[in-house]
């Protein structure tokens, strides 16, 4: 029996005592993961584009452009930069994060600093870089000092 649950259509056995099996159908997620399989620099900003560098090949580079928080202030003394889901590049040891200079995120996104990383993600994958990437490496410099004062105080990153 064909069923279609977002775009994912599988068949499976309906009224049997055998445990069902199921078949993924081409469809449009299945390119796009495809397609990340084969890409060597991914470059997005926070949100959900983050989630896809999971998806990466080994080896591969991955640029976090950063936003400016909090939406709405981007123009006043409040608003600073953020690369929100840096965790996720954190967790991924395959691959290598470079992230948009922090300092001048809030100046908007410049055509220089973007083509910077993506040379310098160039020449980390012809180079080649080490495998697993240690993950305080692959935090933006936000989340690196989160971490040096966590250990530093561990009574400023306790829950209670």
């Amino acid at each position: 029996m064909a069923q279609n649950a977002s775009s994912i259509q599988t068949n499976g056995t309906v009224f049997d005592s055998r445990s069902p099996t199921y078949e993924l159908f081409e469809n449009n997620f299945i390119a796009q993961l495809k397609l990340l399989r084969q890409m060597d620099i991914h470059i997005t900003g926070p949100g959900t584009g983050q989630m896809y560098q999971t998806f990466l090949s080994d080896g591969s580079v991955m640029i976090n452009i950063g936003g400016i928080r909090p939406r709405g202030l981007e123009n006043s003394t409040e608003a600073y930069t953020s690369y929100l889901e840096q965790h996720m590049t954190s967790g991924t040891p395959y691959i290598k994060g470079l992230y948009y200079p922090i300092n001048e995120r809030q100046k908007g996104i410049k055509k220089d600093e973007v083509m910077k990383l993506i040379r310098q993600a160039s020449q980390l994958i012809l180079e080649g870089f080490s495998l697993p990437v240690n993950p305080r490496d692959n935090l933006a410099p936000d989340g690196q000092l989160f971490v040096e004062m966590c250990e530093k105080d561990k009574e400023f990153c306790s829950m209670s």
